[in-house]
């Protein structure tokens, strides 16, 4: 260090917050004007580090609201749903213990199958509220396999006809449809979870169509019905959880849960009109090209 040297502490320090603390090397005498040129750089930087921190502290603040909106959301709309099979569950056994010897031996089995079904649907629920909770902390684990998109919305279509006895689902997909990487059981919930919310919406005389293809190194799959058309303002919405519409319907959590699926897979959830009314939500999953299978290919050998 020379004798000529000097050093010079300056804090950075902006609206009563301390930054840190900029130390400069100086050789011989600073002049006046030189002292404010350093004062005047250290003074902007230290209003830059103060805007930035009050954006981070802006950019917290409403992460924390929507965390607190959507708590509030939940519990409001959970509050609700869980509110009505309990009244009926409560309702059925009372009837049956203290009623049971006016009703018949059928009368019976119809009240505790409708016990079995609000049961059920407690259980599914309290399911999704669980899938979505490890969703949007990160924690689901996902099994990647080759996988036939095909034969998942076939399994969808199946379960649709054990519980409705009425085959309402048209599927179609390509011969060359490639096989996908993706969790088999997450990717059903996901579909499942589509073709659930179509079938809300679609008149009972037609079907939801299934339909799959390839589109830049990805695969789509469209979920169609042919119901009410979701107005535009509410396209960026209706996949949040318990979006309530300006009609006053209210959406559950399938959509939202299908959506973390997608993600999770790294891909994405879209939502289209269908052409003379409806809505066509599109499943879309990368594509691995590497070591492509094809879906009911066979190995010739060599």
């Amino acid at each position: 260090r020379s004798q000529d040297e000097t050093i010079h502490y300056l804090l950075l320090q902006a609206i009563n917050n301390v930054y840190g603390t900029v130390c400069v090397s100086f050789v011989g005498e600073m002049s006046m004007q030189e002292r404010q040129l350093l004062s005047t750089c250290v003074t902007q930087a230290a209003m830059a580090l103060h805007r930035i921190d009050l954006v981070e502290k802006a950019r917290t603040s409403q992460q924390y609201e929507e965390a607190d909106r959507l708590k509030t959301a939940i519990l409001r709309a959970v509050s609700h749903d869980l509110r009505t099979p309990i009244t009926i569950i409560k309702s059925a056994a009372s009837n049956l213990h203290n009623l049971s010897n006016k009703f018949t031996a059928e009368e019976k089995l119809e009240i505790i199958q409708g016990i079995e079904h609000e049961a059920d649907h407690l259980n599914k629920l309290v399911g999704n509220l669980l899938d979505l909770s490890r969703l949007q902390a990160g924690t689901l684990t996902l099994n990647h396999e080759l996988n036939s998109l095909e034969e998942v919305a076939g399994d969808v279509a199946a379960r649709v006809w054990q519980l409705t006895g009425v085959e309402r689902i048209s599927i179609n997909f390509p011969e060359t449809m490639p096989l996908v990487n993706f969790d088999y059981g997450l990717i059903l919930q996901a579909m499942s979870n589509l073709v659930d919310n179509a079938l809300r919406y679609e008149p009972q005389s037609s079907a939801v169509h299934i339909e799959g293809y390839t589109h830049d190194r990805e695969v789509w799959v469209q979920i169609v019905n042919h119901g009410e058309t979701i107005p535009a303002e509410e396209h960026d919405h209706v996949m949040e959880p318990f979006f309530q519409s300006k009609n006053g319907g209210q959406a559950g959590l399938g959509l939202p849960i299908a959506k973390g699926i997608a993600e999770a897979h790294h891909g994405r959830l879209m939502l289209q009109d269908t052409p003379g009314g409806g809505a066509t939500f599109i499943l879309v999953l990368p594509l691995n090209t590497e070591g492509m299978a094809f879906h009911g290919a066979e190995d010739t050998g060599c």
